[in-house]
């Protein structure tokens, strides 16, 4: 038998001036706090900064040796995970679609978010520990990321499928940005087949929903309509290998106020979860695997529709600035051949035909490159689920008989 006491925590290690408070404190703090008690695995989220990762290691190495940092993007996924137990292998796998680059008041595009994964020697044991961090939402009445959100959550569901046959649990931890009730939680559940830590529990303590966003007590919190409680993004998502089962033996909402100071550890609260894995079988049975896989088919067609209505949506938004970089050019042409509008004043010429310049090319490279990057990636992810909704169809012909099918 083994026992994993496991960590989740968005740290918001965000360092634009303005946006965060108290960051290099924070940092400080949660490593602190995480190398005076028993972890044996932590995925960390949001640290984007190298010398807040530097710092990190500095409090955890003596305690948890093992560490990884997945780079990716600009600035770094800001993932990051610590273990006491080597890991074997790591690999990354960036999200095809992650926001827009021109808005860069959001960041999520920056960091090329996505996947990585820890492949650990646990006493013996292959355990394939995933660390993952999604796109914000923005706007739940009005989300402009949607498209985006469920490309990663089948995205990873499927990187996690078909990379842990061999292992004898898979752990996938992070702020997946996405609530119980939403599509993207559900397609990484049924296609990923794991489960929820949170749901499966013995025992808990802390928030009674199991909230790590938005929480009302967290000082960093912005209440927000319809959330008095707050939400639940952060989760410990787990799958036992055929020849093990798993018990959850509890799964807790911690790391609240930093002892000693009037604010939270980060504007999110961390996840614990412990778990026992044992010998045993834990083959799904037909009946279980043949309503998971309708359920998941169901959930791949809802996103299907989700997903061509983004692609519509970028077309248009494509058109929009493709037409917007030929206005320009026409008023830069006509500018030209003025002479100028101030003809006394060259400088402010100057000036308004830089600006121009300027408009142009940004309009010209999101609507011909970044808009049609970002329709590519949605007729991709189109085409992976259509093709594994065909498989699944297939492989029911097959299982019923031909006698069956009509």
């Amino acid at each position: 038998m083994t026992t994993l006491r496991v960590l989740t925590l968005n740290c918001w290690g965000v360092f634009i001036p303005g946006t965060v408070k108290y960051r290099r404190e924070r940092i400080e703090a949660i490593g602190e706090e995480i190398s005076q008690q028993h972890y044996d695995i932590v995925v960390l989220c949001e640290v984007w900064l190298k010398s807040d990762y530097k710092r990190l290691c500095q409090k955890l190495i003596p305690r948890m040796p093992h560490s990884h940092y997945f780079h990716s993007g600009v600035i770094g996924s800001g993932v990051c995970m610590f273990s006491i137990h080597p890991i074997i292998e790591t690999v990354f796998h960036q999200f095809s679609l992650n926001g827009f680059a021109h808005k860069f008041y959001h960041g999520d595009w920056f960091g090329g978010k996505g996947v990585g994964l820890c492949k650990l020697n646990v006493n013996g044991l292959t355990v394939n520990v995933y660390g993952s961090h999604f796109h914000a939402e923005y706007r739940r009445d009005n989300d402009e990321y949607l498209a985006h959100r469920i490309t990663q959550a089948f995205q990873i569901s499927q990187f996690v499928r078909l990379t842990s046959e061999t292992s004898d649990l898979v752990l996938l931890g992070g702020d997946l940005n996405v609530e119980p009730v939403d599509l993207g939680y559900k397609l990484i559940r049924t296609n990923a087949h794991v489960c929820d830590c949170w749901l499966d529990k013995r025992r808990t303590s802390g928030y009674e929903h199991g909230n790590t966003d938005e929480v009302p007590s967290n000082s960093f919190s912005n209440p927000q309509p319809g959330y008095p409680d707050g939400k639940r993004i952060d989760y410990w998502l787990y799958r036992p290998g055929p020849n093990f089962s798993v018990t959850v033996e509890e799964c807790s909402v911690i790391m609240n106020k930093i002892p000693g100071r009037t604010y939270n550890f980060s504007d999110h609260e961390a996840v614990l979860a412990v778990l026992r894995i044992e010998q045993g079988d834990s083959t799904e049975s037909a009946d279980s695997r043949n309503a998971r896989l309708s359920e998941r088919d169901h959930l791949l067609g809802t996103a299907l529709t989700e997903l061509e209505r983004g692609q519509k949506q970028t077309e248009s938004d494509q058109s929009f600035f493709q037409i917007q970089a030929l206005v320009l050019g026409v008023l830069l042409y006509l500018l030209e051949m003025s002479g100028g509008l101030v003809p006394a004043a060259p400088l402010i010429h100057t000036l308004v035909k830089l600006l121009l310049v300027i408009a142009i090319a940004v309009c010209a490279w999101t609507g011909f490159i970044v808009k049609r990057i970002e329709v590519h990636g949605l007729q991709a992810v189109a085409a992976d689920i259509i093709n594994l909704i065909e498989s699944s169809a297939r492989s029911k012909v097959k299982v019923t008989g031909p006698d069956v099918v009509t």
